[in-house]
C-alpha cells in the first residue's frame, strides 16, 4: 500500500489532504496530530475518511513538531485509540503507557533522525513484541550499508515492518521492503508537501519506480545516486521493462564505501549497475572485465592503451562484473545527429573539448573515428597534453576558446579560466557564439542551461538534452536486454513527467511526434 502523510496545521487542511490523497489513488493516510494548532476533531477526520487512517503524534526527537508537555501527546493518543482509526503510531518507549483497545492496530515506531543503529534488526525485533500489529522505523540511511541494515530488520522481524528512510536515500529500503513483504511505503501527495526531506511523492512511487508493480519475481537494476538526470532515466527504463513484460525494475542505491557496495550488490542480485559520474572512479575497480569500448588503443605511436569511463556494470559469472562505457557513445551520436539536422557531419569539422572529464575520452574517441579534428582546452597542461597524444589534435589555455576558430564545442566541465570565479557563474561567456556553430553542453544535465538558451538566441545549434537521454536509455536497454526499446514509449513518459511537478516543463523542448520515428 501506498500510505500518504498528512502533515497539516489545520482540521480544514487535513481535510482536503485526505481527499487529495484517494484522488491521487493513495491506499491509507497518516494524520500528524503533532502539526495541527488547535485539538483536532477525531469524529469529523474520520467520518470524512475515504482509506484507512492512521494518527501519530511525533516528538521533536522523532522528526516531529510536538511543543507541548509528554503528557498531553500520550492523552491526545489515547483519545485517538478511543475514536477508533484503523492505526494508531506509538513510539517504542511508550508504548506500554498506550494500552491496545478494541480493533484499532498499534503501529510501534522507532525513529532515529541522524543514523541507522547497527542494532537496528535488535531495536526492531523488540518493538515487535510490544503488542505490535505493525512496526515502523524511520532512520536516517546515509549508504547502502544503511539501506542493507533496515532490509536485515524486515527480514527478521516477527511484525510487519515498514520502513521510513530519511534523505533520498531512503527510497532504496522502500522499494525492495515492497519485495520483501513490508504493509505499506510512507508518501507525500506532491512536491513541497514532503514530510520529511527525501519523502518521495505517490505520483513518483506510481510512474517512476512503478511502485505497485514490485513483487517477489522483481529483479533490480541498481542507480547510484538520484539527481533529476537519474530520476527521468529510471523513468525511461521502468516504462520500458513494463512495456517488454520485464521483471526489472531500477533501484537507486547509494554507494557508500565501494567495497561493501560490491557485497550489498551481489546479495541484492542485481542484474546491472548505471554507475553515475561522481561514483565511476570509486566503482570501476568492480569491474574486472571491460568491453571493448571501454578500453581502446590510442594513437600514440607505442598504441598505448587508454580507458574511457565506466558507467554500466554487468554480471558477468558469479561474482563479478563486466565495465562498459555508455554514456559516451550516446553523447557522440547525439552530437552527430545535431549536425545532420543542420546537413554537416564530423569529418573534418573542429571540434573544440572545453573541460576533460572521463567522459570526455569517449566522446573523443568517436569525434576521431568520424573523421572530426580536435582542441583541448584545459588548465590542466598534463592532461591536455595526454588528450593530444591519445587522439591528435593540439592543446591551449582555455581563454584561448574566444580565439580560436571551431565549428562544435563540447563543454565537459568547467575549464577553470578563473580559478577564483564564481562556480554558479556560467562556465563560460557566450561571446564565443557564432550561428552555425554547434554547442554540447553536459555540465548541467539534463536540463539546458543559461549557456545553451544564448546559443539558441544566437543562432547556433545545440544538442538537446532529451535528444542524449533517449539516446542513453536505448543504449542502455540495449546492452542490458539485447532489445531495441519503443520510443513512443520513452517519448510518452518523458511527456508525461513534464507535465508534473516532478520535473518543470518549461525548461524541456518535449518532442510532440509519438511515433516510433
Amino acid at each position: 500500500m501506498i500510505c500518504v502523510t498528512i502533515a497539516r496545521n489545520s482540521r480544514r487542511l487535513a481535510l482536503a489532504g485526505m481527499i487529495n490523497a484517494a484522488r491521487m489513488n493513495a491506499d491509507m493516510v497518516e494524520v500528524r496530530l503533532d502539526r495541527f494548532e488547535k485539538q483536532p476533531d477525531f469524529a469529523e477526520l474520520l467520518a470524512a475518511k475515504k482509506t484507512p487512517v492512521m494518527f501519530s503524534c511525533r516528538r521533536v526527537k522523532d522528526g516531529g513538531v510536538w511543543a507541548r508537555s509528554e503528557n498531553d501527546r500520550l492523552a491526545l493518543l489515547r483519545q485517538a485509540i478511543l475514536a477508533r482509526p484503523d492505526y494508531v503510531a506509538i513510539e517504542h518507549d511508550v508504548a506500554e503507557q498506550v494500552r491496545p483497545f478494541g480493533n484499532v492496530r498499534r503501529v510501534i515506531s522507532y525513529s532515529n533522525i541522524d543514523e541507522t543503529p547497527a542494532d537496528i534488526a535488535d531495536i526492531c525485533e523488540r518493538c515487535s513484541k510490544q503488542f505490535a500489529d505493525a512496526v515502523q522505523l524511520t532512520c536516517k540511511a546515509r549508504n547502502a550499508e544503511d539501506a542493507w541494515s533496515l532490509l536485515q530488520a524486515i527480514s527478521r522481524s516477527a511484525a510487519p515492518v515498514v520502513v521510513v528512510g530519511l534523505g533520498w536515500q531512503g527510497i532504496t529500503p522502500a522499494l525492495v521492503g515492497r519485495q520483501f513483504g513490508s504493509p505499506w511505503v510512507v508518501a507525500a501527495t506532491e512536491r513541497g508537501s514532503e514530510a520529511y526531506p527525501g519523502q518521495p511523492t505517490v505520483r513518483e512511487l506510481i510512474d517512476v519506480y512503478r511502485f505497485r508493480d514490485i513483487s517477489r519475481e522483481t529483479r533490480w537494476i541498481g542507480i547510484t545516486n538520484l539527481g533529476q538526470w537519474e530520476v527521468l532515466t529510471i523513468a525511461l527504463l521502468n516504462a520500458t521493462f513494463a512495456a517488454q513484460e520485464s521483471t526489472k525494475r531500477c533501484l537507486p542505491l547509494p554507494v557508500g564505501d565501494a567495497r561493501q557496495f560490491g557485497k550489498i550488490a551481489h546479495r541484492l542480485k542485481l542484474r546491472g549497475i548505471v554507475v553515475g559520474p561522481q561514483d565511476q572512479p570509486a566503482l570501476r575497480t568492480m569491474a574486472e572485465e571491460l568491453d571493448d569500448n571501454v578500453r581502446f588503443a590510442s594513437a600514440a605511436s607505442d598504441g598505448e592503451q587508454v580507458e574511457s569511463a565506466v558507467d554500466l556494470l554487468m554480471p558477468h559469472g558469479e561474482k563479478s562484473w563486466k565495465g562498459a562505457s555508455i554514456f559516451p557513445r550516446a553523447a557522440g551520436t547525439a552530437l552527430r545527429a545535431a549536425l545532420r539536422r543542420q546537413g554537416k557531419s564530423l569529418e573534418n569539422s573542429m571540434v573544440m573539448f572545453a573541460g576533460l572529464t572521463p567522459i570526455t575520452v569517449g566522446i573523443a574517441r568517436a569525434v576521431k573515428k568520424h573523421g572530426g579534428k580536435m582542441i583541448f582546452a584545459d588548465r590542466d597542461d598534463k592532461k591536455a597534453n595526454q588528450y593530444c597524444r591519445w587522439f591528435g589534435g593540439r592543446h591551449v589555455r582555455p581563454e584561448a576558446v574566444y580565439t580560436t576558430l571551431h565549428d562544435v564545442t563540447v563543454l565537459g566541465a568547467t575549464p577553470s579560466i578563473d580559478p577564483d570565479a564564481d562556480v554558479s557563474e556560467p562556465a563560460l561567456h557566450p561571446g564565443f557564439l557564432r550561428p552555425g556553430m554547434t554547442l554540447m553542453d553536459l555540465t548541467a544535465m539534463p536540463r539546458p542551461t543559461p549557456l545553451m538558451q544564448e546559443a539558441v538566441h544566437r543562432g547556433c545549434a545545440i544538442v538537446e538534452p532529451l535528444d542524449l537521454l533517449f539516446e542513453n536509455v536505448r543504449r542502455l536497454l540495449y546492452r542490458m536486454r539485447g532489445q531495441e526499446p519503443s520510443r513512443r514509449v520513452l517519448k510518452q513518459t518523458i511527456a508525461s513527467l513534464l507535465s508534473d511537478v516532478l520535473v518543470s516543463n518549461s525548461d524541456f523542448h518535449v518532442p510532440l511526434d509519438t511515433s516510433e520515428s
